[in-house]
C-alpha cells in the first residue's frame, strides 16, 4: 500500500521507545578510560621540540648576518680601490702635462728630420739620374769626338762633312753644359737644406756635395768657371739667375732649371737687387 511520508513520519515518532538498562551508564563510565597526560612528560619533551622548530630559522638569519658583513667589507674594500685609481690617475695626468712640452718637440724634430731626410732620399735618386745621363753624354761625346777625328784625318773629304762634325761636337758641348749647371744647381739644394735654406757664396762649400769640382766649369775648355751670379740667395724667387755660362749663354735658376737665354735676352737687375733673366 502507498502511505504518504508524512505519515509514516508521524507514526515512527509515536513508536515507544525503549528504557535503558540499569546501571549501563555507570558501566560505560567505568570501562571507558581516556588516556591522561603527565606533567612531567610534557615538561620533559617541550625543550628539544622548540630548538627544533626555530634551529633553521636561527641558521638562516644567521647566514644572512654573515652576508651582509662579507658584502659590506668588501663594498668598502671596493671604495678603497677606487680611491686610489682615481689618485694614480691625478699622479699619472699631471706627470704626462709636466713632460708632454718635451715629448712634442721630440715630436717635431723627428718629424722634421723624417721629412729632411725624404728630400735627400729624392735628392740622391736625381743625382744617380743625372750622373747616369752623364755617363751616357760622356760616352756619346767620345763616340763623336773619334767620328770627328776620323773625318778630320781624312783632308780631302767635303766641307759638308766636317761642317756637320763640328755642328754636331758644339751641340754635344752645349747639352753637357746643361747637365753640369743642373747638377751644380742641386748641389747648391742640397747644401741649402743643412744650412737654413741659403745658398753658399761659392763652389768650394760644395766639395762635399759634387762629384767632382770639374762641374762647375763650361765643357767647352773645362777651364772656365761657371758665373756665380746670386751667391747667398735662396729657392724663394725661382726666377733669380743662380749660375751663368758665358760661352754657351746658359743660365742656371734658383728652382734648378736651366734656361738658355738668345740674343734678344740678357741678365738685368730688377729693383729688389736680384738678377732675373729680361728682354732686350
Amino acid at each position: 500500500m502507498n502511505m504518504p511520508i508524512e505519515k509514516i513520519e508521524s507514526l515512527l515518532r509515536q513508536a515507544p521507545r525503549p528504557a535503558a538498562a540499569e546501571g549501563l551508564l555507570a558501566r560505560l563510565d567505568a570501562e571507558i578510560r581516556l588516556p591522561q597526560r603527565h606533567a612531567s612528560r610534557s615538561t620533559a619533551h617541550s625543550g628539544p621540540s622548540f630548538f627544533r622548530r626555530w634551529i633553521p630559522a636561527l641558521s638562516l638569519a644567521l647566514w644572512l648576518l654573515a652576508s651582509v658583513i662579507i658584502l659590506a667589507i668588501e663594498t668598502g674594500a671596493v671604495r678603497e680601490l677606487r680611491r686610489e685609481n682615481e689618485k694614480l690617475k691625478a699622479e699619472l695626468a699631471q706627470r704626462n702635462s709636466a713632460a708632454l712640452p718635451g715629448v712634442g718637440t721630440e715630436t717635431r724634430q723627428l718629424d722634421q728630420f723624417q721629412s729632411e731626410k725624404g728630400e735627400i732620399e729624392k735628392l740622391l735618386l736625381t743625382v744617380a739620374d743625372l750622373n747616369r745621363s752623364l755617363q751616357d753624354m760622356q760616352r756619346v761625346q767620345r763616340e763623336n769626338m773619334a767620328q770627328a777625328q776620323g773625318a778630320a784625318a781624312n783632308a780631302n773629304g767635303p766641307a759638308e762633312t766636317r761642317d756637320y762634325f763640328d755642328v754636331a761636337s758644339e751641340r754635344e758641348d752645349r747639352l753637357e753644359c746643361v747637365q753640369r749647371l743642373k747638377q751644380v744647381g742641386l748641389a747648391m739644394r742640397m747644401w741649402a737644406n743643412d744650412h737654413g735654406d741659403v745658398f753658399p757664396n761659392d763652389y768650394q762649400s760644395l766639395s762635399n756635395e759634387l762629384v767632382r769640382m770639374e762641374l762647375t766649369t763650361c765643357p767647352r775648355d773645362n777651364k772656365s768657371v761657371f758665373e756665380f751670379v746670386s751667391p747667398g740667395g735662396n729657392e724663394v724667387d725661382p726666377w733669380v739667375v743662380l749660375t751663368h755660362c758665358a760661352f754657351h749663354h746658359n743660365v742656371g735658376l734658383s728652382d734648378g732649371s736651366v734656361q738658355q737665354i738668345g740674343t734678344n735676352k740678357h741678365i738685368v737687375t730688377r729693383a729688389d737687387g736680384k738678377k732675373v733673366i729680361g728682354g732686350p
